[in-house]
């Protein structure tokens, strides 16, 4: 009984493995791209960023979950970082925290970081970046803190952003011409 128990359960096994490992290489590439959208580090502060010295997990500004090694946060902070932000982060499905504050990104917040349902934390204050709040922000259940401010956003908050629960502290000011619109819910 034992052996057919095991013949059975090794295929989910099998499967199983093949997930996480398609997940990391996901994520691989999602960082790559991360990378390649960084057009100037003038500090150096990502100089350790080579798959070919160290796993990703040691590169600076990342940190990773303990047993799956999935990606759960990456905080570079006044790295003076020029480039757009790579719409690649929303393969990270598991990040809980980014904060880019205090960088030189440029161009609009990636809609896709909607796809980072874990995302508590999401800080991209001052930094040059423009255009709408994506609505797709509004699908982060378990955001807490969302802070966009000192940037060149234009436009309305639509009232998907109510739909963030968990939303504790959010930072909009000085920003170029950012309105409330909130539907009433009455």
């Amino acid at each position: 009984m034992e052996f057919k128990s095991l013949v059975l359960f090794l295929p989910f096994l099998v499967l199983a493995v093949l997930s996480a490992a398609s997940v990391l290489e996901d994520e691989a590439n999602a960082l790559k791209h991360f990378k390649n959208s960084i057009t100037d580090d003038p500090t150096g502060a990502l100089l350790d960023w080579n798959a070919d010295s160290s796993h990703h997990c040691n590169w600076t500004g990342y940190k990773c979950h303990d047993v799956t090694k999935r990606i759960i946060s990456i905080s570079i902070q006044r790295s003076h970082l020029k480039g757009q932000i790579s719409p690649f982060l929303g393969n990270l499905s598991g990040l809980q925290l980014l904060d880019l504050s205090y960088n030189s990104f440029t161009g609009n917040i990636p809609f896709e970081l909607g796809y980072c349902t874990q995302l508590s934390i999401l800080i991209l204050y001052t930094n040059s970046l423009s255009g709408l709040i994506p609505s797709e922000i509004g699908k982060l259940p378990n955001l807490q803190t969302l802070d966009l401010g000192n940037n060149s956003i234009t436009g309305i908050i639509l009232d998907s952003l109510c739909n963030c629960t968990s939303l504790l502290e959010l930072g909009l000011g000085s920003n170029l011409t950012v309105q409330f619109q909130i539907k009433s819910l009455i």
